[in-house]
């Protein structure tokens, strides 16, 4: 229960090594030094620019700190690649196209599909033919194992999950079903909790050069995708990480279908997509996307993973790594988005305290009017409420800095039982139009093409083509 994501991916592979192997394994004391790229044979691009930085990063020699860290080269880093509309940047995270503040929407002319691709990392580990050192190639035939695990406890939750729509299940089949989920999850940890110590030189599974090329060859994949759709006029409008959106012309659907199918027979990779009828980006990792179900995929500072029910599936991995942020705004946004339910109506319709509290962690403590809170605050907006101060001055002026977004607000501790009656209703408006300010919605009866952005003194102006 108190290991990562990491921790549990390490703890699994080094146990299933250690069995296949009979013998107790130990991190490898003479870890690999500096190393050159190794690239996949079938990576290759039409453009100039992209080529010259393939071959410089061929002759690129990656250095391993003395601390065991290796990063990107300072040029790779500050590059930014401009393909169609779109600026992508790369780096150890992943690669990510640079859109902020922007919406964008499905019409009678063109369609947003989301192409992620499956298990990206864990598929690149095994195509890779690398491995720790300290584990040796044992490694990767119990990485597979796992993988091919897991995809087999997947498709018997679907198996179940379809079942249940023609009849109901047996309390045998409830079991089998909640069994399989378990071990997806588990194993899915498993899978993808090991990249995380592939950097750590304290790990069993350190291996630099695993790290590098496992990080590298995802974005360079993916950006051999982004060109060759740029190239047959299918525009991209967002890449992150493991996946791309296009915003397609709807008579060149098979055109695009192509593409994706001869990326997948060049890179040995699979692409899974999803159709959204819009798009909405605070950022390249905090955004809505809306199905033509009509339900709403969300994720970064937008979503509210503790929302169950009515389309939405409640995050217990999310809730554990977040602190609630006032969860009503969120489920007023996309309210408003899927349903056209106002703003207001959607935030006061709510009963929940829980649904406006905001927990803070303050380093050194928090105070209001002249009370100390504790390290962790938990406060709603209030209408007889003030900001919430540092218990700490400042080293330098000797001022109590206050707490972000602490303005107006009064500490709830412990939840009430009932919902407090000075709750400022019109404080959360404003920040859920804030919100909506942020991803670029714009409320009209039309499909709307978003053409620019203009930034000035923090409001956004929109320039529409209807």
């Amino acid at each position: 229960m108190s290991k990562s994501d990491a921790q549990v991916g390490e703890a699994i592979i080094k146990k299933r090594v250690e069995q296949a192997r009979g013998e107790r394994v130990f991190r490898d004391d003479n870890p690999p030094q500096d190393f050159k790229y190794s690239v996949p044979q079938w990576l290759s691009y039409e453009r100039d620019d992209l080529r010259t930085m393939l071959e410089r990063l061929r002759e690129t020699t990656f250095e391993v700190q003395y601390n065991g860290k290796v990063e990107l080269p300072d040029w790779l880093a500050a590059q930014k690649i401009a393909i169609g509309s779109s600026v992508y940047k790369m780096g150890i995270g992943g690669l990510h196209s640079t859109e902020s503040n922007r919406s964008i929407l499905s019409d009678d002319e063109n369609v947003l599909i989301d192409f992620d691709v499956a298990s990206y990392y864990p598929a690149i580990i095994i195509n890779s033919g690398l491995y720790p050192i300290a584990l040796g190639p044992q490694f990767l035939v119990e990485y597979r194992k796992i993988r091919d695990e897991r995809v087999v406890a997947k498709a018997e939750v679907k198996r179940l999950d379809k079942l249940e729509k023609q009849r109901p299940l047996t309390p045998e089949e409830v079991h089998q079903r909640a069994a399989a989920k378990a071990k997806e999850a588990g194993l899915k940890i498993a899978l993808n909790g090991c990249f995380g110590k592939l950097g750590s030189i304290y790990s069993v599974l350190y291996a630099p050069h695993l790290m590098i090329y496992t990080t590298l060859t995802g974005q360079l994949a993916l950006l051999m995708l982004i060109e060759r759709a740029e190239r047959a006029g299918i525009p991209v409008v967002s890449g992150n990480t493991d996946g791309v959106v296009f915003y397609c012309p709807r008579d060149r659907q098979d055109d695009l279908r192509a593409i994706t199918r001869q990326w997948e027979a060049d890179t040995a990779f699979v692409l899974e997509d999803t159709e959204y009828t819009a798009l909405y980006n605070q950022s390249v990792n905090s955004y809505i996307a809306v199905k033509p179900d009509g339900t709403a995929k969300w994720k970064g500072p937008v979503a509210n993973p503790w929302r169950d029910g009515d389309g939405f599936k409640a995050d217990i991995r999310s809730q554990l790594m977040k602190n609630p942020q006032m969860p009503i705004v969120a489920n007023a946004v996309v309210d408003l988005i899927l349903k056209g339910t106002p703003l207001e109506e959607t935030i006061r319709a709510s009963q929940d305290v829980r649904d406006f509290v905001t927990v803070v962690a303050v380093q050194g403590g928090g105070t209001w009017r002249g009370g100390y809170l504790g390290k962790t605050v938990r406060y709603i907006w209030s209408t007889d409420g003030s900001e919430i101060l540092k218990a700490k001055p400042h080293a330098t002026t000797g001022n109590y800095a206050k707490v972000s977004k602490s303005d107006g607000c009064r500490p709830v501790m412990e939840l009430p039982e009932q919902l407090p009656s000075d709750i400022d209703y019109a404080a959360y408006v404003r920040a859920a139009e804030d919100v909506l300010m942020d991803i670029g919605f714009v409320e009209r009866p039309r499909v709307v093409k978003p053409l620019r952005v203009f930034k000035h003194s923090a409001i956004l102006h929109w320039a529409i083509a209807v």
